[in-house]
């Protein structure tokens, strides 16, 4: 979208310049975007001063969400029925076996944000990005306006790490290995972002394409085996052919993830939670009223959640009109 003309003045042109370099230089590279031929602002750097009350009830809204998408997953593990709904490739189904304590370490929910009524958009518990932004981006911002941010991702992510290291019996002297696309800045920058944070731990960048596949595991070039693996990468990604990597060296990396040779994180979990078949499936536990919820688990997916269907739209729009 082009800036208002406003935006185009020398003044404000200049204090954009110096704000985006201060970001630069701790490694937020995407400040601007180069669409139709020019380069765009990708973000204002204008406050929103959101009220505290509108603060609680996004929180409240976030923990409700996420203990409604942790219990689908439960039953998703016990219910193949249920596992066949999410419309995976055959390649992905030896996944499901593989059972995480968190449906997702790390996760972003995208909401929308109308007053008092809150409604999630999206499940971004795979490979999520947004770090930086609500980190580095927004604290810089705040500062600029004298403003302390009230983020606190630095903190909640050495947090999460704790618990993975726990969960996982990862111990101090194991490495912990970081993946991405090398070239894509966003990638790559939040990876790092998210490994500065690993704490008291080993750990390596190694580039997804320089990944050796072998029928023993997965290894770097200098033949290192990678018994953990952070990937800022899709696992569907495996089930298809590259300039890299065939679809046959794909399938294989999936079975070493299936047989756990090696211990991704995210976990397989996040994976199958961020189907957009979960929408729908959470939806149909409200309207046919299942008794696997609770009449209060059953009130939070009608608050926070949107009409979702595995049929045709059409059919249900004279419903949604009502």
């Amino acid at each position: 979208m082009n800036q208002q003309s406003t935006e185009h003045s020398p003044n404000y042109l200049k204090k954009w310049i110096l704000l985006n370099d201060k970001m630069r230089q701790q490694n937020f590279l995407w400040g601007t975007l180069f669409q139709d031929n020019e380069w765009h602002q990708y973000m204002s750097f204008d406050l929103y001063q959101m009220p505290k009350q509108q603060w609680d009830n996004i929180t409240n809204a976030t923990q409700h969400i996420a203990h409604i998408l942790q219990k689908t997953y439960q039953l998703i593990c016990q219910d193949d029925t249920l596992f066949q709904k999410l419309g995976l490739p055959a390649s992905c189904y030896g996944l499901k076996n593989i059972i995480s304590h968190y449906f997702s370490y790390f996760a972003r929910l995208d909401l929308i944000v109308n007053g008092n009524d809150i409604k999630l958009i999206e499940i971004n518990s795979d490979t999520p990005t947004g770090y930086l932004e609500t980190a580095i981006c927004n604290r810089i911002l705040c500062e600029h306006h004298q403003y302390q941010s009230p983020n606190r991702l630095e903190e909640n992510l050495q947090k999460a790490w704790e618990q993975i290291k726990h969960d996982y019996a990862i111990a101090p002297t194991d490495a912990i290995y970081f993946t991405s696309y090398l070239w894509h800045d966003e990638d790559r920058e939040t990876v790092q972002f998210i490994r500065h944070h690993c704490i008291n731990q080993k750990t390596r960048y190694i580039h997804i394409s320089n990944i050796v596949v072998s029928a023993d595991g997965l290894f770097t070039p200098n033949g290192e085996p990678i018994k953990f693996l952070y990937r800022l990468y899709p696992l569907e990604f495996l089930d298809q052919e590259d300039e890299r990597r065939d679809q046959k060296t794909g399938h294989l990396f999936l079975e070493h993830i299936a047989k756990q040779r090696v211990k991704i994180i995210n976990p397989p979990s996040a994976f199958l939670i961020q189907s957009k078949a979960v929408m729908a499936m959470i939806y149909s536990f409200f309207t046919e009223q299942s008794p696997l919820f609770s009449k209060t688990e059953l009130e939070l997916i009608q608050r926070y959640f949107l009409p979702s269907y595995f049929e045709d739209f059409e059919k249900h729009q004279p419903n949604l009109r009502g």
